[in-house]
């Protein structure tokens, strides 16, 4: 009987504290948790109002009406920042009766910002609500950007002929974090020598199948169709098998998205593209430049452009729970999803085949090029000549056609930036996050809470990422379902 007795109570204490801590992490933390937020976000308000973020070829604006100030009930009137004589009256409203200048906000700024750093920092791994930390993070990133853009006016006010620090302030709305212009040539050069050692072990490879160069392969007769109503009839049914192969493997935890189209048209598309997606007709508009199209990037633009990429991305606005309203084409979340969707494509043996596996790895290399004539462009003032002869030089002869198309793409816009940038902040997100998270790490859900977000930046995407699978596990076990959590 005492035995019966003692485990009796030796279970009740095992209970009891169980429930104690049960409580403590899912019901005390968070409502505590709530509260420092809530209070962080009203002492930070006065300073979001009054800041103002300029990016090129866009009206001048503030942080409030970056983060859709007049919405925002936190951040309060959006007050637009044109002059100095408006600076100097904003630091009256605030009282800190300082006259601003371009030469002194940054000072007086980074000052105020400053306090807030270490309690926005400590909040990272904080019980956040997901929406909420959609929104603190948005809120926090966006301040960030600004300082990395105000550092780089600064530099311009200090020396009008900077090039680079131009560029780093040109770049950071497609690259979503602030990348110095040494950073992101090294991130063109890497991509660019990695992508080569691909291509040569697939030169290997074709060269012992079939007997020729990677050169000769590409171009190949049977690759080609002159109609768009034969390179639909060619491209359609892959796109039924891809849509089938991801969701047999059951890759994303969420609705299924409306069936995809493809359709055809010669000349380019918009911004010389060779592919569009339109997503109010969940359509993929393949272009046949010159009455030509080369079938070997069919697998890639049916994983960029369709599923999982921008078709499957889009398509969860309609379900997406924290951020509303569409994402903005220029963000590296864009591109950078369609890109990691290629990622996944490969790993899911999509690009097995030579013909699709030519076709991704050339697109990855002209990515890469892209990069190196934009830095180039920049560092060296090169012309659109001596472009072409760096074109020549690196890049594979059956690429040479492309050229002015890319040359052009590169001279009008800094897109590009935006898929290699994007897509490795996404990646490092995902294996981040697979480490910490060991055997209870779950793709499908990571896809799941990553496309739940609305991203304007890529600043915190991790943390912000496991936010959600926390969330979404925390709902699942409100609701009374058997699931165990890491977090």
């Amino acid at each position: 009987m005492n035995g019966w007795i003692k485990t009796v109570i030796g279970l009740s204490v095992v209970v009891a504290v169980a429930l104690t801590f049960a409580w403590r992490y899912y019901v005390d933390a968070p409502t505590r948790t709530q509260a420092v937020y809530k209070a962080l976000v009203a002492e930070v308000a006065p300073t979001y109002k009054y800041y103002k973020i300029s990016e090129p070829e866009i009206k001048p604006q503030t942080i409030g009406a970056l983060l859709g100030g007049e919405k925002n009930k936190n951040l309060g009137k959006v007050v637009m920042l044109e002059s100095p004589s408006e600076l100097i009256a904003a630091s009256k409203l605030k009282g800190l009766g300082v006259a601003y200048t371009p030469e002194t906000v940054l000072i007086d700024y980074k000052a105020v910002l400053a306090p807030f750093e270490p309690r926005f920092v400590a909040l990272k791994a904080a019980h956040l609500a997901p929406c909420e930390r959609d929104d603190f993070y948005n809120q926090w990133a966006a301040l960030r950007q600004w300082t990395a853009w105000a550092e780089v006016e600064q530099a311009k006010l200090d020396d009008a002929e900077n090039r680079t620090a131009i560029y780093e302030s040109e770049a950071v709305k497609y690259t979503g974090r602030p990348l110095s212009f040494a950073e992101i040539k090294a991130i063109g050069e890497a991509e660019f020598m990695k992508v080569l050692a691909e291509l040569d072990a697939l030169e290997e490879r074709v060269n012992s199948e079939f007997g020729i160069s990677l050169d000769e392969f590409a171009l190949r007769d049977e690759n080609f169709t002159s109609t768009p109503e034969d390179l639909v009839a060619r491209v359609a049914p892959m796109l039924r098998r891809v849509e089938s192969t991801f969701a047999e493997l059951g890759d994303f935890d969420f609705a299924p998205v409306p069936q995809a189209n493809v359709t055809a048209q010669e000349g380019l598309g918009p911004n010389l593209a060779i592919a569009s997606y339109r997503r109010r007709e969940d359509t993929m508009v393949i272009y046949s430049g010159e009455g030509l199209y080369n079938h070997i990037y069919d697998m890639m633009l049916v994983v960029h452009e369709i599923m999982p990429g921008h078709h499957q991305q889009l398509a969860m606005e309609r379900n997406r729970s924290c951020g509303q309203g569409p994402i903005s084409a220029i963000t590296p979340f864009l591109e950078g999803w369609a890109t990691y969707a290629e990622i996944l494509a490969d790993e899911r043996g999509l690009f097995d085949a030579p013909a699709d596996r030519l076709g991704w790895l050339d697109y990855k290399l002209v990515r890469a090029m892209r990069i190196k004539l934009d830095v180039a462009r920049v560092e060296a003032d090169i012309t659109e000549e001596q472009g072409w002869a760096l074109w020549q030089e690196i890049m594979p002869k059956r690429l040479h056609g492309d050229y002015p198309r890319e040359w052009a793409r590169v001279s009008n816009s800094r897109h590009h930036l935006a898929y290699i940038t994007g897509s490795q902040a996404i990646l490092q997100a995902r294996e981040t996050i697979k480490a910490r998270l060991g055997d209870d790490f779950d793709e499908a859900e990571f896809h799941a809470a990553l496309l739940n977000g609305h991203y304007r930046t890529m600043n915190f995407l991790t943390e912000r990422t496991e936010a959600q699978i926390y969330a979404r596990r925390l709902n699942n076990l409100e609701q009374g379902n058997n699931i165990e959590t890491s977090l």
